[in-house]
């Protein structure tokens, strides 16, 4: 984990660098620091908000993106780092949709995860489609949909900077699992019409506003493939390797593809044959 990028208007990327690597931010304000997302793990997370006050000053909230545990479970850290009193005055922004999916992710891990010792933060404030944090810098916050049942970007005007969530993986397929498409692609259409120099994506490497474009394209491409394969009525085993080889995924780890199985199960209707 590192300080991935110290951007134009104090805001900050970190992350793990790699293709596959997610990322979580945060952004220095007149109010505090603003946290984008908090990282897979305690230790990740630890990270986040001990470069993030270092950085930047004392945690003052948190803005979850979307409920998927990779950008969720370390928020746990604030109460770690500092302090159980302290990080109850850290106000927890989401979506309707995000903080429905923490609340249904938490009843399925949240047992699980407090035997590791680790308790992640429930949103504290729900906007039902956005919000405007008049910090200074003004801070937006929109959940566009697409990716997962929320799926928000912030954006600071002032820095021209967009952190994207999992609307954008710069660089590695993207996971699909309960994924609406359609909009997805809507989503990142309305976004290249924003006035933006620089996009923190969900995974990947930091980039310009070109990878918004080059993400719908992506996705586009996944479109037409899945079509043509649900036209011909192909299995699920014959649009897994039909997707593999498509999308040169062959090198992608085992739990990859079990992700990708159940997505082109429950998400495109493919199905086992004998």
């Amino acid at each position: 984990m590192e300080l991935l990028a110290a951007l134009k208007g104090r805001a900050f990327a970190v992350g793990e660098g790699g293709p596959r690597g997610v990322n979580a931010g945060f952004i220095k304000t007149e109010r505090g620091t603003l946290l984008v997302d908090s990282l897979v793990s305690l230790a990740d997370g630890r990270f986040l908000v001990e470069t993030a006050t270092a950085k930047a000053g004392p945690i003052a909230g948190l803005v979850y993106t979307h409920e998927h545990g990779d950008h969720v479970i370390g928020s746990a850290a604030l109460v770690t780092v500092m302090g159980a009193q302290a990080a109850q005055g850290v106000e927890v922004l989401a979506s309707e949709g995000t903080a429905a999916g923490i609340a249904d992710f938490l009843r399925r891990s949240g047992a699980e995860l407090a035997k590791q010792g680790i308790s992640p933060k429930a949103p504290t404030l729900v906007f039902e489609a956005g919000a405007r944090l008049l910090w200074g810098p003004e801070v937006v916050v929109v959940d566009l949909g697409g990716h997962a049942r929320g799926s928000s970007v912030v954006y600071v005007p002032s820095a021209k900077t967009l952190f994207a969530g999992d609307l954008v993986f710069n660089g590695t397929f993207p996971w699909i699992g309960h994924a609406d498409i359609d909009r997805w692609i809507a989503s990142l259409t309305a976004l290249e019409a924003w006035d933006i120099e620089t996009v923190i994506p969900g995974h990947g490497p930091v980039g310009g506003k070109d990878i918004l474009g080059g993400q719908r394209a992506y996705l586009e491409r996944m479109t037409r493939v899945i079509a043509a394969l649900r036209a011909r009525r192909a299995s699920l085993d014959e649009a897994r390797r039909a997707l593999t080889e498509e999308f040169g995924l062959t090198q992608y780890p085992e739990y990859f593809f079990q992700s990708l199985t159940m997505a082109l199960r429950e998400t495109f209707g493919f199905e086992e044959r004998q």
